[in-house]
């Protein structure tokens, strides 16, 4: 339905609204690394984890593909788990650029309407480019793909156990906002 770029004067998480869940997608990438890093986290309209899930990409020739091939992953799991109304949030400038101008990247346009495609299945969805701050859980999970060489997959049920600190402060948005 909808891609924005949020100039909300809070940089933390914010809750969806009543009737969604967020998915936030965060990516890692390395250049010129074999490896960089996907995740997704998805929270109710309480800020509370639902599930959360992390890959190890490969192939990618460059951050915005591997950005975009994180943000496919995320999409065709949320529709997979059969959510109908979905909030997404990622910190990529880039998938942000080729979602709005798929036109000036046509080595990628099958990337892009793959993931336009598959959007558009949902009921009610955003997407929507947010600060580091505001993604900084699914960031965390996507880093520790490349930094922990955590390179198996899985999807799990409620948040990392590691990141129970932030996804708490996130929830009661008392988290503090300093860089």
């Amino acid at each position: 339905m909808a891609l924005e770029s949020t100039n909300s004067s809070v940089d933390a998480w914010e809750k969806p609204p009543s009737e969604m869940v967020k998915c936030n997608v965060g990516m890692a990438w390395v250049d010129a690394g074999p490896v960089n890093g996907s995740s997704w986290i998805l929270r109710d309209d309480h800020g509370q984890p639902l599930q959360h899930s992390r890959q190890a990409l490969t192939g990618s020739s460059s951050k915005m593909e591997s950005d975009l091939k994180s943000l496919l992953w995320a999409v065709q799991a949320m529709g997979d788990l059969r959510y109908k109304k979905i909030l997404f949030e990622a910190s990529s400038i880039e998938v942000r650029q080729a979602l709005l101008n798929p036109l000036r990247f046509p080595e990628l346009s099958p990337l892009i309407l793959k993931i336009l495609e598959l959007l558009h299945r949902f009921e009610k969805w955003t997407i929507s480019h947010v600060s580091d701050l505001k993604n900084r859980v699914a960031k965390s999970i996507a880093e520790s793909v490349v930094v922990g060489i955590r390179t198996q997959s899985y999807v799990a049920s409620g948040g990392p156990r590691w990141l129970h600190q932030m996804l708490q402060e996130d929830a009661s948005n008392t988290c503090l906002l300093v860089r």
